[in-house]
């Protein structure tokens, strides 16, 4: 039986799920004496000394019993947030529904109060629920459209927030469509237009329900069987004419307040139809109209307004500092299940959402997601656990891009989740984002890559394709020639169209001619890479430049992790011992010297055996020449005897 050690190990395929049943696998293996390897995500795993805590550490970067109480902890804490959050939205319910109640229209006050619940219970806890309230409130008040979109662009929206409170709106605001349609990043899709269309008709048979002409003679009407006492200025406000608004102290309700005063102190009876209420000239004062529109005095109003403003914001600080202390551990847990091209752009995407409304919310959920497929559930499992988070349509569209553009298997579960047929810019960044995970899976399990062997679609030129092929025979170990003509032969004809091939080419050559590891910076810095290109040109230095693991330790922009730095080591170590192979060995000068003597000996020896065989091969020819003039000099004679006779 072979020994059992990783030399002589052979390879399998693993299709069990988790890394426990991974390492049950290759357990039974071992009991049986057979020494086997195979890929779990992009990590080769040994039946001859494999471990549970060898294998979590090799795939997570923390031994099981760590991995676990990462995972619980980070459960608990989440789940303690989240208790501590929605008991806090519970106890704002009953204030949400009383301030909508105020400003729409009550035949939608029993769906606005199973809105202000749902609300309330689902991820964000109301936080969209009151950015929305705010605004509703200032249209209600007489705030103009570009005032109240001025507000919106203030609230720092995510555009999955912004969605969301554009809906809100839409659906309850009495100014919804108006607001939806201005605060539009784009044109409306028809279903929007006709839904917008749709709310706009809804509204106006409301408002005329409400504020019809007939309502308010019908009111006027039954108030004229009121004693004249009850109401002292009945009489003018029956003679008051329409006041157009003029915006002369803007559009909100103090503006119109001082307006109608001014007509007072000119002894003019005019009202003004505000918002469905009317305020006249003879009676009107800043308490008496603010809770004629709001139903609140001014003071309370503002007070209240305040208030909200103010716990909004300190809820607001501690979750952003609460968030921000997570930042080092997200980029972390990140950095070991994404593409290393990757990093870069996962340390921004982290910052930017730790600073927007949900605080990071939405990247925790989708990093366990991604932790999950990493670790080897089936999708089936991790859309489950999808489905479990309690999305709303707004959460659930950032975690599903979030792992699109980050995860190993982001564009798989990103079709799975899709509601409907994916198409347009959306269709277009799946498409690429596969051929990206394509590419980086190439570079970095190519072993994994070979036994599913693709057809190239042929492109580039030939002889461009040829050329960046030879150029690479000159500069790499000849161990890596054939990975490196299949690896040009797919960039060329790929995504990129071998310009990552061309800049690799250009650096090798720096070092081949005797540059330095500052000119070969310099060269990389002049080829102006963005992000994603800086990251893939590194990662193939390292895999094939004789000088890669240095020149991948000297451009590191941030501090490598501990599996980056055995990873140059062992490639360091590698490249040591193909350079003992074939690179040049230095002798002492007495051999140098004897060594050139013999090459001069052979040289001339060789020389003097040139020269034997021409004149040999010259010998031969006169001979072939002498044998063709005897025979012609016979069948001449022949002929003369014949003619003799």
């Amino acid at each position: 039986m072979a020994e059992m050690s990783r030399e002589n190990a052979r390879r399998i395929e693993f299709y069990g799920g988790d890394i426990d049943r991974c390492v049950e696998e290759l357990l039974k293996y071992r009991d049986r004496g057979e020494s086997v390897v195979l890929n779990f995500n992009g990590h080769d795993l040994y039946s001859c000394d494999v471990t549970l805590d060898s294998a979590y550490e090799e795939i997570t970067g923390h031994k099981k019993e760590e991995f676990d109480r990462l995972v619980e902890e980070s459960n608990r804490e989440y789940m303690e947030r989240e208790a501590r959050e929605e008991k806090e939205a519970q106890e704002k319910i009953p204030s949400w529904i009383e301030r909508g109640k105020k400003i729409i229209y009550p035949e939608r006050e029993a769906e606005w109060k199973e809105c202000v619940e749902a609300r309330a219970s689902d991820l964000y806890h109301g936080e969209d629920l009151e950015m929305a309230l705010q605004l509703m409130e200032q249209l209600e008040a007489g705030s103009t459209m570009e005032d109240v979109m001025v507000a919106f662009d203030s609230q720092d929206h995510s555009g999955a927030s912004a969605a969301m409170v554009r809906g809100i709106l839409l659906h309850f605001s009495k100014k919804g469509p108006e607001f939806y349609e201005r605060t539009s990043f784009g044109e409306l899709t028809e279903n929007e237009k006709a839904f917008v269309e749709e709310k706009r008709k809804e509204n106006a048979e409301l408002e005329k329900v409400h504020n019809s002409q007939e309502v308010v003679e019908e009111h006027e009407a039954s108030e004229e069987v009121k004693a004249d006492t009850e109401d002292p200025f009945r009489e003018e406000k029956a003679r008051a004419q329409e006041a157009k608004m003029t915006y002369k102290y803007g559009s909100v309700l103090e503006g119109v307040v001082r307006e109608l005063e001014e007509y007072r102190a000119r002894g003019e009876s005019v009202y003004k139809d505000f918002n469905g209420v009317r305020l006249y000239s003879c009676d009107v004062t800043m308490d008496s109209a603010y809770e004629a529109v709001t139903g609140y005095k001014k003071e309370d109003f503002d007070r209240m307004v305040e208030e909200s403003n103010r716990e909004y914001r300190e809820r607001s600080a501690r979750e952003e500092k609460e968030a921000q202390e997570k930042i080092p551990s997200w980029i972390e847990r990140g950095k070991k299940i994404i593409y290393p091209e990757r990093e870069e752009a996962w340390e921004k995407c982290v910052k930017a959402r730790v600073k927007d409304i949900y605080h990071g919310g939405d990247l925790e959920k989708a990093l366990q997601l991604m932790e999950q497929l990493e670790a080897g559930s089936t999708m089936e499992e991790v859309m489950e656990n999808f489905n479990s988070q309690n999305h709303s349509g707004a959460s659930a569209g950032m975690v599903r891009i979030i792992l699109l553009h980050f995860s190993k298997k982001g564009p798989e579960f990103f079709e799975k989740t899709a509601h409907g047929e994916i198409i347009g810019d959306q269709k277009t960044i799946l498409e690429e984002t596969k051929r990206e995970n394509a590419e980086f899976e190439r570079i970095h399990n190519p072993e994994k890559v070979a036994e599913e062997p693709e057809v190239v679609e042929e492109n580039a030129p030939r002889d461009l394709v040829s050329s960046r092929i030879a150029k690479g025979e000159k500069l790499l170990y000849p161990e890596r020639l054939k990975e490196w003509k299949e690896y040009v032969e797919r960039s060329s004809n790929g995504l990129y169209g071998g310009m990552d091939v061309d800049a690799v080419i250009e650096l090798m050559e720096v070092f081949e001619n005797g540059g330095t590891m500052e000119d070969a910076q310099k060269a990389f810095d002049n080829q102006n890479h963005s992000g994603l290109s800086y990251s893939m040109v590194r990662s193939l230095m390292f895999r094939y430049a004789k000088k890669g693991p240095e020149f991948y330790e000297s451009t590191a922009t941030t501090e490598l992790s501990a599996s980056d730095k055995a990873m140059i080591e062992a490639k360091k170590k590698e490249n040591a011992e193909l350079e003992a192979l074939h690179g040049k060995k230095e002798i002492s000068p007495e051999r140098e010297t004897a060594e050139k003597k013999l090459a001069d000996s052979a040289s001339e020896k060789g020389r003097i055996k040139s020269e034997i065989d021409d004149i040999e091969r010259q010998i031969a020819e006169l001979r072939a020449k002498q044998s063709k003039l005897r025979e012609s000099l016979d069948e001449n004679s022949a002929h003369d005897g014949e003619d003799g006779k």
